[in-house]
């Protein structure tokens, strides 16, 4: 808001509760600044690399009054997308100056002549005559067999620069480990351009899945990130460190209840105070009628509650998480639970075949530090040599 553009990270494991937290921070930011434009984009599993620039494109479509859709399906208030309605006079106009290059490559022409003529104002009729003429060009211009990528970054950089010099801006990328090569570039040129501008970025990814690379070489995230560190200091908020058993009883007291120490205890247990698994398991405890309300419609426990049912959303997060790791880790993994949450790993690797070096390696480098699914507990002495104890990070 005073000039100081930056980036934030949100880092954690699928279902945590990133995508949330930025929406809350977002929505609470935009509350307080009543000047503030805030627009998102996400990275896509399913077409990943083949879908150039996909988050940057998603949120200048924002920028420039691309919003029926979210509006209309309840995905975003009728005050925040009139403030993006309102800008789109601006917005075309920082286009026509500071950044052409993007008609046709980020932003379809027709679709945003259309928004361009549906919001025009009597002091944009000269604009939408500029945008009217472009979008004639660049229609009977062939194609260009590869975009110039320094050109469409600096157009870009620009057009958010313009902007902000009248709002202040607040955009978030999300799922930034399904990024495709342009976008990282693009976000890294971005972060290069943000001193002095009313611009703050929100990056948020699965640190687990950057951590396991891509196509069996280093994630092209990882450079980015370290570079926005050594940049920018520390910007990370890594939900994988918060306090999961504060989780546990906020959510329970959203709602009149007479759950008591042991029944929270043994929901935390259960899910180590992840988000989603929280949500669900109480959810699915609550439909099946192991949690009833009384007569005052406080939640209360029954005798008996089904720990071990596993809510489908949590079983289809797992089956991902694990089907993704190399068979012989998955092997180890499945060794390993039959001791239970906690389990000794020279143990398991014995019982799995392996020795105590490779122990170390395929559970303290791998499945601890790359991997993320446990947590060492400590080391003791024992006859034969050291046993060193790991728990699983979730029971489930």
């Amino acid at each position: 808001l005073a000039g100081q553009g930056g980036i934030v990270l949100i880092s954690g494991e699928a279902g945590d509760g990133k995508s949330m937290l930025a929406q809350e921070f977002v929505r609470r930011s935009q509350a307080a600044h009543a000047g503030l434009v805030a627009a998102g984009g996400n990275c896509n599993a399913y077409t990943g690399m083949g879908d150039p620039y996909l988050p940057f494109r998603e949120i200048l479509e924002l920028l420039t009054g691309d919003i029926e859709g979210r509006w209309v399906a309840g995905a975003m208030h009728s005050t925040y997308a009139r403030r993006l309605w309102h800008g789109v006079p601006h917005a075309v106009q920082a286009i026509l100056d500071d950044g052409p290059d993007l008609v046709e490559t980020f932003l379809a022409g027709s679709a945003l002549l259309a928004r361009a003529e549906a919001a025009a104002t009597d002091q944009s009729q000269a604009a939408i005559a500029r945008l009217q003429a472009l979008v004639a060009q660049r229609a009977q211009r062939p194609a260009p067999s590869a975009l110039n990528q320094g050109n469409l970054f600096a157009h870009y950089t620009r057009v958010l620069q313009s902007l902000a010099r009248r709002q202040p801006l607040l955009l978030v990328v999300d799922d930034l480990q399904w990024a495709d090569a342009g976008s990282i570039g693009l976000l890294f040129h971005l972060s290069r351009h943000l001193q002095g501008q009313r611009i703050l970025i929100v990056g948020i990814y699965r640190a687990a899945e950057v951590a396991l690379g891509r196509a069996g070489e280093r994630h092209p995230l990882e450079p980015l990130l370290n570079e926005l560190q050594r940049t920018f200091g520390e910007i990370h908020v890594r939900l994988n460190q918060a306090d999961g058993r504060h989780f546990v009883d906020a959510l329970v007291d959203r709602e009149p209840n007479r759950l008591d120490t042991a029944f929270r205890e043994a929901l935390y247990r259960q899910t180590g105070g992840h988000p989603l698994f929280t949500v669900e398991l109480l959810h699915g405890l609550q439909a099946r009628g192991d949690l009833v309300q009384d007569d005052t419609g406080a939640w209360i426990a029954s005798p008996v509650l089904a720990w071990e049912i596993v809510p489908a959303r949590v079983e289809g997060i797992i089956r991902e998480r694990v089907g993704r790791l190399p068979l012989p880790l998955q092997e180890l993994l499945q060794v390993a639970s039959v001791a239970g949450e906690s389990f000794s790993a020279e143990i398991v690797a014995q019982a799995h075949g392996d020795d105590a070096q490779q122990a170390a390696v395929l559970f303290g480098a791998l499945l601890e530090r790359e991997h993320q699914l446990i947590t060492m507990q400590g080391s003791q002495q024992a006859g034969a040599g050291p046993l060193t104890t790991y728990r699983f990070r979730h029971i489930l």
